[in-house]
C-alpha cells in the first residue's frame, strides 16, 4: 500500500474509528482507563519517533528564540482563555465553579499532580508523532493544525458529550499551533497542563469523566 494511503487509514482508523468504537455500547465492555489506552498508543509512537529522528536529534526542545517567542504568546493567551473559561463557567454552571478544589481539595491537588502525566502522553501522539507522521498528507500548517486539533477533539468522544469535544477542539486547535511555530514539545506540554489544569481548578472536569457530563 503507498505510503500516502497507509497514512490515511491510520489517521482515520487510529483518531477516529477507534473513539467511534469506545463510545458505542458494545465497545464499553472494551478496557478503558485513558492511561493505559494513552500508554498504548504512545508507547510505539515514542519507539518511532526515536528511530525516525535519530539523526535530527531529539523531538523534546525546538529553537531557543522561538520557544522564547511563542513561550510569551501562550502565556498572554491563557490569560485572556482562561478569563474567558472562568466566565463560561460563572453563566453556564454557576454551582460548579471552583467546586472541585472547594469540596474535594485532595482530589483536587492529586489530580493537578498526575495529570502532567497524561498530558505529556497525548503530546507525544498528537503533536510529535502526527506532525512527523502526517506531514505528507497534511503538507500545509494551517490543513495540519486543523487536522491536528480534530483528531484530538474526536477521541473526546467516549466522554459522551459535546462540551468535551469542543473544549479538546479548541484546545487542540492552540496546542497544534504552538507546536507548528516551535517544533518544543515542553513548550506545548506546558501549555496543555496549564489548560487541563485549569479546567479541573474552575468546574469542567467533570465533562472529561467517560460516559457522560455530570
Amino acid at each position: 500500500m503507498p505510503h500516502r494511503q497507509l497514512a490515511w487509514l491510520e489517521y482515520t482508523l487510529l483518531f477516529f474509528g477507534v473513539p467511534l468504537l469506545l463510545s458505542r455500547p458494545w465497545g464499553r465492555a472494551l478496557p478503558q482507563a485513558p492511561e493505559i489506552l494513552l500508554l498504548a498508543v504512545a508507547a510505539p509512537c515514542t519507539v518511532w519517533l526515536r528511530w525516525r529522528r535519530r539523526r535530527e536529534g531529539g523531538f523534546w526542545r525546538g529553537d531557543r528564540s522561538a520557544e522564547q517567542r511563542e513561550l510569551r504568546r501562550l502565556l498572554r493567551r491563557f490569560g485572556l482563555a482562561g478569563f474567558g473559561i472562568v466566565a463560561l463557567v460563572l453563566v453556564a454552571w454557576p454551582a460548579r465553579l471552583f467546586d472541585l478544589p472547594a469540596e474535594r481539595p485532595g482530589l483536587w491537588a492529586l489530580v493537578l499532580l498526575t495529570y502532567p502525566l497524561s498530558v505529556w502522553l497525548q503530546e507525544v501522539v498528537f503533536r510529535a508523532y502526527f506532525f512527523a507522521r502526517f506531514r505528507t498528507i497534511f503538507p500545509h500548517r494551517r490543513r495540519m493544525i486543523l487536522a491536528s486539533a480534530a483528531a484530538f477533539g474526536w477521541v473526546h468522544l467516549p466522554y459522551g458529550n459535546g462540551v468535551a469535544i469542543t473544549l479538546a477542539f479548541a484546545g487542540g486547535l492552540f496546542f497544534a499551533a504552538t507546536y507548528a511555530r516551535s517544533r518544543s514539545l515542553r513548550l506545548v506540554f506546558l501549555e496543555h497542563t496549564l489548560y487541563g489544569s485549569l479546567i479541573f481548578t474552575v468546574g469542567l472536569g467533570g465533562f472529561f469523566l467517560l460516559h457522560g457530563a455530570p
